[in-house]
């Protein structure tokens, strides 16, 4: 396995180079909702298609707090590998272990539970209560499995390692694809057989991954000596990853409110931002992948103690998000047409109509979500988790005001700017605290010449 450094060599050039598997394997993991999607919304109609949408905020308010949360454990891990500390790194893996058991169980036990109660409040329509409720009691019920991934994908990249998690999620989406033609074309199990594909396919991805960095980083992985807790690195992995983690899902609280606004709207509308968000989700992904490696990147650096380098690495990352955000319009403004056709059946007009209006408004402020994702992964690396999660905040407290303000004065237009007032706000407060934030930091930054 070949590790990455990022704390030597052209900074940009080592990004993109680490970036570029993270984008395809997130973009295969999105092919578990691409293909539940697509395959629901042609073979069982636009009811089910909305059925499946209407979950869409709640999954990513537990999956974002766990996602998250892995995600800030890996912050200390980096800064150790970093720093070459290697008998306090396998230390770090140990305890982040535990803490992903407990938050696992935490987590999911009250997500079954509410389930029901959660569409009930977020006034689900009637029409597709059943549906969603089957969708999304299962896949809550996978849970553990996006955890024990995320845990396991997120270490093999703090130690330098992007390929790897790659070569299971591809494994797992065509395994998700073929599971879901067999639930709903050949056993006809409906809306609960997507979701079964998924569960099946995130255990499939989530223990594979586990056995391979077990397997890849035996000098590194915790022996029996590692393995008891520790309070002082249990608060630190704490202090790092229940921000993100909470940040997550501030932001999907914030959509589920949104949702809950949307929901009165009707199906129709429902279906277009499922169908919309679907394919947002694959624009935006380049970029979400280039904010991880960011903080992977400040990490490293800030363990070795060279803060240049972070400067230096944020303003190409600037450049690239510029960059991309102009592709990403211009993509969409082509072919959102034929990407669109994945999700809807033929003679949708006013489905397609309501989906496309959505892509050309959010597209067009890709610049605003790349901008704070940016400077939200950055302030994550320097150790500020507690003042990204304030970020979360501000989005949270601008999606909640659209959707008690916004949406009932423009109805269906104000779903659609929901997200770019959102991502502006809070690139806006990102940039304000990272120009009083990075200055302290580098101030308290012994430099390092090399």
């Amino acid at each position: 396995m070949t590790r990455q450094d990022f704390t030597s060599g052209p900074p940009l050039k080592a990004m993109l180079l680490f970036t570029v598997p993270m984008v395809i394997g997130n973009l295969f993991q999105q092919l578990y909702g691409i293909a539940d999607t697509a395959i629901v919304g042609q073979v069982l109609g636009t009811g089910a298609l909305a059925a499946v949408g209407s979950t869409s905020s709640v999954t990513y308010l537990v999956s974002g707090f766990t996602g998250g949360l892995c995600s800030g454990f890996t912050i200390p891990i980096a800064r150790c590998c970093g720093a070459g500390d290697r008998s306090l790194l396998r230390k770090y893996i140990a305890n982040a272990i535990w803490l992903s058991i407990v938050f696992s169980v935490t987590v999911t036990l009250p997500a079954l539970m509410l389930c029901r109660k959660i569409l009930l409040w977020m006034q689900t329509p009637a029409d597709i209560m059943s549906f969603a409720h089957e969708y999304l009691f299962t896949v809550f019920s996978g849970v553990p499995f996006v955890v024990l991934y995320n845990l396991a994908s997120g270490v093999m990249r703090a130690l330098g390692d992007s390929r790897t998690p790659l070569i299971f999620l591809v494994l797992s989406a065509l395994l998700n694809v073929g599971l879901d033609i067999v639930f709903l074309l050949n056993l006809h199990t409906g809306v609960w057989g997507a979701a079964l594909a998924t569960v099946i396919s995130q255990a499939f991805c989530g223990l594979l991954s586990f056995a391979a960095l077990q397997r890849s980083n035996a000098d590194l992985f915790p022996c029996v000596k590692d393995l008891p807790p520790r309070k002082s690195l249990i608060k630190d992995l704490c202090l790092a990853g229940v921000p993100l983690g909470l940040e997550s899902s501030l932001t999907g609280i914030g959509a589920t409110l949104l949702s809950a606004s949307i929901n009165t709207l009707g199906s129709t509308v429902v279906a277009s931002l499922t169908a919309g968000n679907k394919v947002l989700q694959v624009l935006n992904s380049p970029l979400s992948c280039f904010g991880v490696v960011m903080a992977i990147y400040v990490s490293q650096n800030l363990g070795a103690r060279n803060f240049k380098r972070i400067y230096s690495g944020l303003r190409g990352a600037f450049c690239v998000c510029i960059v991309y955000s102009a592709v990403s319009f211009s993509f969409n403004q082509l072919f959102n047409r034929f990407a669109l056709a994945l999700f809807l059946p033929a003679g949708q007009t006013s489905v397609f109509a309501g989906a496309q209006q959505f892509l050309f408004w959010n597209t067009l402020f890709t610049f605003s979500s790349g901008f704070s994702g940016l400077l939200r992964c950055t302030l994550q690396g320097v150790g500020y988790s507690a003042l990204a999660m304030m970020a979360g905040i501000s989005e949270m407290l601008t999606r909640s005001v659209m959707s008690f303000t916004l949406i009932p004065w423009l109805g269906a237009l104000g779903a659609y700017l929901a997200n770019p007032i959102a991502w502006s706000v809070c690139a806006a407060f990102l940039a304000v605290v990272c120009i009083f934030v990075l200055p302290r930091v580098e101030q308290r930054v012994k430099p390092n010449t090399r």
